[in-house]
């Protein structure tokens, strides 16, 4: 069965599924009660979720940035979807997890967006930054996961590829202002 989409969720419903850990903060009511609050992600967006019953077994099992499956029913409130967790568990190596379906990611191809960041650095005159751009752009390891990586984890372009999308998108502004504006 295929787990709901944070996009997708609605009222009243009941879930399982592996969501990431984006924030987790201990909380107290105006009651004195203690909580767990969690902000959890997928590629479709994030939500923000309550644990009441148990928090602190719960919490000492996992952290933000890990994967967690959840059981949860999806409430409304003050006009925000939140969930409300019944049980919690820190994903394991034999769960089957599909990063891009938790992680979002640029809408840009790739591969497209690295053959024109190719092209502009191979018209680069000056011999000693030709040769730096070199060992970068050979480095295939390297370059893999500079396709892969976000550019930042809050700010801009934080999302797998957000660092080639930048930087395609900075490069692609500079040649056009080398080309158009300031040719000489």
């Amino acid at each position: 069965m295929k787990q709901p989409r944070i996009k997708e969720l609605k009222p009243g419903q009941n879930f399982a599924g592996f969501y990431l850990v984006k924030s987790k903060r201990v909380k107290q009511t105006r009651e004195q009660a203690f909580y767990l609050d969690l902000d959890l992600s997928d590629a479709s967006g994030a939500i923000n979720a309550k644990l009441w019953d148990d928090f602190e077994k719960y919490s000492a099992e996992f952290e933000r940035g890990d994967v967690v499956k959840i059981e949860a029913a999806v409430d409304q409130y003050q006009d925000r979807l939140q969930l409300k967790i019944k049980r919690l568990r820190k994903s394991r190596p034999e769960d089957v997890i599909v990063m891009n379906e938790l992680l979002a990611a640029t809408k840009q191809d790739p591969g497209k967006m690295l053959e024109q960041v190719m092209a502009i650095l191979a018209e680069v005159k000056n011999p000693r930054l030709k040769k730096l751009l070199a060992l970068f752009l050979e480095d295939l390891e390297l370059m893999d996961k500079f396709k892969q990586s976000p550019a930042a984890r809050n700010i801009h372009h934080a999302y797998l590829g957000g660092l080639l999308e930048h930087v395609w998108r900075m490069l692609k502004s500079a040649h056009y202002l080398v080309k158009e504006v300031y040719p000489e």
